[in-house]
């Protein structure tokens, strides 16, 4: 039996179903927010009404799945696209999506609340059987964590000088040179100088961390060693929302230890210091985006606390 989708036309008078679905379909996510972030929630909802075609999928208990495709792709790739995928926790039925996709689509949806199929080979259990019918997988994981509660303890976690002759501060603009050579490709010996993240992303990373000390772009961090001049670790945060719901968060856009460093769990450290003084700074979220194939910095996600979050899952057509 096909599946009749609501469209969202006449938006002005659908509102408040659109917010019932939006509410419904990502209860995972939304329960996790605090009362003062469930504001933010609506307001990233209400604007992808407004910017994306909108398709709800109802059955006799209410809202059982929601599906947007904005209309205007993004051009940053990593951060701000795509469409989106949700059902309804419990949701048991085989799931059509409202457009049959010519060729490989891109959804963002709840971690673990969308599919058995979407989210199978992605170390995450499913929670529901709903079944996309068609080719899916997963791609990429967001992971995050509330850092106001506590934090991971570890001796890093001061920005003194410790035992081990390591020690974490934030970013120094005398240091920016070194940190921007750092993150270069060349500490970065299994990346294809041709892919997405060198070739595009890497550039305004190093550009952002450049400003960072004089326009405050963002959070940066560093490892020193005893008897090394220059920082032997770094990471960097910038502004962004936690998906699918718009509340303010920092996003882990890179971290990268020296290869004579690695092994010494210093990128765990060292997030774990980060984290106290953006809890100190007032923010509550921590978030990052990682390739389901990266299993070294998943496992470094889970060592810090951080979760899954959303899955950024990739469909295509059965042949």
């Amino acid at each position: 039996m096909a599946m009749t989708w609501t469209v969202f036309e006449d938006k002005k008078d659908q509102i408040s179903l659109f917010m019932e679905a939006a509410v419904e379909c990502h209860r995972g996510l939304f329960e996790k927010l605090t009362d003062d972030e469930k504001p933010f929630f609506f307001h990233y909802w209400l604007k992808r009404l407004n910017r994306a075609e909108c398709f709800l999928l109802q059955d006799e208990t209410g809202p059982a799945a929601l599906v947007t495709y904005p209309r205007v792709e993004d051009t940053h790739y990593e951060r701000w696209r795509i469409n989106s995928l949700a059902v309804r926790p419990g949701y048991a039925a085989e799931l059509e999506l409202p457009r049959d996709p010519a060729a490989e689509t891109h959804f963002t949806t709840p971690a673990g609340g969308v599919s058995e199929l979407a989210v199978k080979g992605a170390g995450i259990e499913p929670t529901q059987a709903a079944y996309v019918r068609m080719i899916a997988y997963v791609r990429m994981i967001a992971f995050a964590l509330a850092i106001d509660g506590e934090m991971p303890s570890n001796d890093l976690n001061r920005p003194d000088q410790i035992p081990g002759g390591f020690r974490c501060a934030p970013l120094k603009s005398e240091q920016v040179p070194a940190v921007q050579e750092l993150f270069s490709i060349k500490n970065r010996p299994n990346a294809d100088p041709d892919d997405f993240y060198p070739r595009y992303y890497l550039p305004i990373l190093t550009s952002f961390i450049g400003k960072t000390p004089r326009l405050n772009t963002g959070w940066c961090y560093c490892v020193m060693a005893e008897g090394c001049p220059d920082p032997i670790a770094a990471v960097y945060y910038s502004g962004w929302e936690l998906p699918l719901t718009g509340t303010p968060c920092a996003l882990v856009d890179d971290i990268l230890v020296l290869p004579d460093y690695r092994g010494r769990g210093l990128a765990s450290s060292l997030q774990a210091y980060a984290y106290q003084d953006l809890k100190r700074r007032g923010l509550r979220w921590v978030c990052g985006n990682i390739q389901v194939s990266n299993l070294s910095s998943k496992k470094q996600a889970e060592k810090c606390g951080r979760t899954p979050w959303t899955t950024d899952i990739h469909v295509s057509p059965l042949s």
